[in-house]
């Protein structure tokens, strides 16, 4: 890994040159970056091109820049929320809260968000889908994970039109984890997903998705 380099640069870059050499498919309207060489943050605003830049005014990136992680874990908890994000000058980090505020729920910004657990998988209703207002996905992380089992005994045939919520920008991950050979639920082709076959969610079976902007298409996966 190049240290000189922060370790999600679309968020904090060296310098306006490296903020214009962004490319094109990374971006998308409303993308703050933080320039390290001007401490300023910038956002595009009406487009994305270069000439669609305008500062963003200091902290207003959303990314609170500190030197390491001791002056991280000293800001003052009234001024912490949950997914604040912290770049750490020292190692080129950017961090993020994430499930509460203190110091132990500081990780990686490129630790993907994770919903549920391998014991407690997120339960997933048929006539609602994987949805972020559940608290079953996000449609802004940059990857994800989640582990699901269907709402109800046997197949959960996932009716919801999309079947899984729109992401908002193109080459999001989303990878999805089985969890029950009882309570499973079924994915297929179509109603915003675009995969090679039918799905479903048994113990162990995985599958793999990215947003191409309108369907979350299928990347791999592994049946049980």
């Amino acid at each position: 890994m190049n240290s000189q380099l922060a370790l999600d640069d679309r968020t904090v870059v060296a310098d306006t040159t490296a903020r214009d050499a962004i490319a094109s498919g990374r971006r998308y309207e409303g993308l703050k970056v933080w320039v390290i060489a001007d401490q300023v943050g910038y956002r595009l605003v009406g487009g994305i091109t270069n000439s669609d830049w305008v500062e963003d005014g200091g902290s207003g990136t959303g990314v609170t820049v500190v030197a390491d992680t001791t002056a991280r874990d000293a800001i003052d908890a009234g001024d912490r929320t949950d997914g604040m994000l912290v770049y750490t000058q020292d190692a080129q980090v950017i961090w993020r809260l994430r499930g509460g505020i203190l110091d132990v729920n500081w990780v990686n910004i490129l630790s993907p968000d994770v919903f549920g657990t391998r014991a407690a998988p997120r339960s997933i209703v048929a006539s609602s889908g994987i949805v972020q207002g559940t608290g079953d996905m996000s449609t802004y992380a940059r990857d994800q994970v989640i582990f699901v089992e269907g709402d109800s005994a046997g197949e959960n045939d996932v009716s919801a039109n999309p079947q899984i919520e729109a992401g908002t920008f193109v080459g999001q991950t989303m990878t999805i984890i089985g969890r029950s050979n009882t309570d499973f639920i079924k994915l297929e082709s179509g109603n915003g997903l675009d995969l090679n076959g039918d799905w479903y969610s048994y113990t162990g079976c995985i599958l793999c998705l990215v947003y191409d902007g309108t369907n979350w298409t299928e990347l791999w996966r592994r049946d049980a």
